[in-house]
């Protein structure tokens, strides 16, 4: 336990804390100054505004991670009462970046008025929570059980649209705070294992996911629904180092059942089961799996139809890798949608899924796959956000969960460094402009990883460094 006032940990804690509430105070100010309309209004955000102010707190948030990394370690309560603090601040925060919240909401409204949300677009419904929503002629992308805490959530409030964002608000701020402890759980569990243990702790743990500016501020500025992803596997990771193998399932599957891609960490699981105790086991809990999700798509199927809302946005191109190449070869520089459905767009989409394909099934032979899952999955998901069209800076959210238990530096270093590169926007109006952008996300956590695992190599061959020490 580290020393409390007046050391460097705490010193370094309480700059930290100052750091970040700064950030903190300004999304709560800034939609009260003029020109902003009202607090809660409606508005044409993206996800992109204010990415700056972001990155920005990435500086202290560095610090801290170096200042514990070269012993200035807090207790690990002082941390996680400070990351209580930030979250619950932010509860009444206004949605400045990204409007996907009221589009979840609108969802909800949808599937209570009778009108399934996976089939039918939000233009259908006459509805006055419409002029909140930025994109009428989409079906949702989320998992039913999303779906399902969602229109808890809008039944719960009635009719007011501020007290079901409020709502939904303080439900992803709650499960930001529960992954923060079941992955401090999982750690101290396995720390506390006769032989051996990972070699991250629970401060850490802390410091990289619940600090983290664009966990943080994804969760408190947009309630998006990743942080239900990050929640489900935190729940699973600490269920499998606790010897519970089918509540490992049912959270991976949940986790799925939130958002499709988060289904490669399931499968991960799967391949380790399948090595450790054989292709029978595996395949009963992957039926478990099957079954718990017809049994929550129940209410809402109607063939394929019901994966529409996902095959749309997998025919639109982002500022991902990706992407960025669909609009470059496509010559759709601003219209991802253009960019996503030409032929162009077309090739490289088939050639990403058979690179990630390729990926998967290296992940899945190689050594530590039958070690311990969770090294695989990290891998897994991270090669889907390198090579999706279809990226956002939150998707990465569950995959940073993952990145603050994993033993292997590389991938712990690399997923933080690009959770603030992948924020950057600019210079993205030309083909070179495009290019650069992409090498200010792309390079940095490539190099940081590839240097990692280079001096783990170097330094202490056939062991894993720890990424406090690497």
């Amino acid at each position: 336990m580290a020393r409390e006032s007046g050391t460097p940990s705490a010193s370094t804690t309480f700059a930290l804390l100052l750091g970040l509430g700064g950030f903190v105070v300004f999304f709560l100010v800034r939609p009260s100054l003029a020109g902003q309309g009202p607090y809660y209004g409606p508005r044409t955000s993206t996800g992109n505004d204010y990415w700056y102010v972001v990155v920005a707190a990435f500086i202290p948030y560095g610090l801290a991670l170096r200042a514990y990394g070269r012993g200035a370690r807090p207790a690990t309560r002082s941390l996680f009462i400070g990351a209580v603090v930030l979250y619950v601040a932010l509860i009444p925060a206004a949605a400045q970046q990204s409007q996907d919240v009221y589009q979840t909401l609108l969802y909800a409204r949808m599937a209570l008025a009778g009108r399934n949300p996976y089939v039918v677009y939000a233009a259908t419904l006459h509805d006055p929570w419409r002029a909140w929503t930025l994109w009428d002629n989409t079906r949702s992308v989320y998992g039913p059980v999303w779906t399902m805490l969602t229109m808890g959530v809008v039944r719960i409030s009635g009719n007011s649209l501020t007290a079901a964002f409020l709502m939904l608000k303080a439900t992803t701020a709650a499960l930001a705070l529960l992954a923060t402890w079941t992955l401090t759980r999982a750690v101290s569990v396995t720390a506390g294992r006769p032989g051996g243990g990972t070699p991250t702790d629970a401060g850490f743990t802390i410091l990289a996911f619940a600090y983290n500016p664009m966990v943080l501020f994804s969760v408190g500025l947009g309630a998006h629904a990743d942080i239900g992803v990050a929640a489900a596997l935190g729940a699973a990771v600490f269920a499998e180092r606790k010897g519970h193998s089918v509540l490992t399932t049912v959270f991976l599957a949940v986790a799925a059942l939130v958002k499709a891609y988060s289904g490669l960490a399931l499968v991960a699981w799967l391949i380790y089961l399948m090595r450790r105790r054989g292709g029978r086991t595996a395949a009963a809990h992957a039926l478990a799996a099957a079954a718990l999700a017809a049994l929550c798509y129940g209410p809402f199927w109607d063939g394929l139809k019901t994966f529409g809302g996902v095959a749309d946005v997998g025919r639109t191109a982002s500022g991902s890798l990706a992407g960025s190449l669909m609009r470059v070869m496509s010559g759709h520089l601003s219209d991802g949608a253009a960019a996503g459905s030409s032929p162009a767009g077309a090739v490289i989409r088939i050639a990403a899924s058979l690179l990630l394909i390729l990926a998967v099934v290296h992940a899945a032979r190689s050594r530590r796959a039958g070690e311990e899952p969770w090294g695989a999955a990290a891998l897994m998901l991270g090669a889907y956000v390198l090579l999706t069209p279809w990226y956002l800076s939150w998707h990465l959210i569950g995959l940073v969960a993952l990145a603050a238990v994993v033993t292997d530096d590389a991938v712990t270093g690399g997923t933080l460094v690009f959770s603030g590169t992948s924020l950057f926007v600019g210079f993205g109006g030309t083909p070179v402009g495009l290019a650069a952008q992409t090498v200010v996300r792309y390079a940095p956590p490539l190099i940081t990883a590839r240097l990692k695992k280079r001096r783990r190599r170097d330094s202490n061959p056939g062991t894993s460094v720890t990424p406090l020490t690497a």
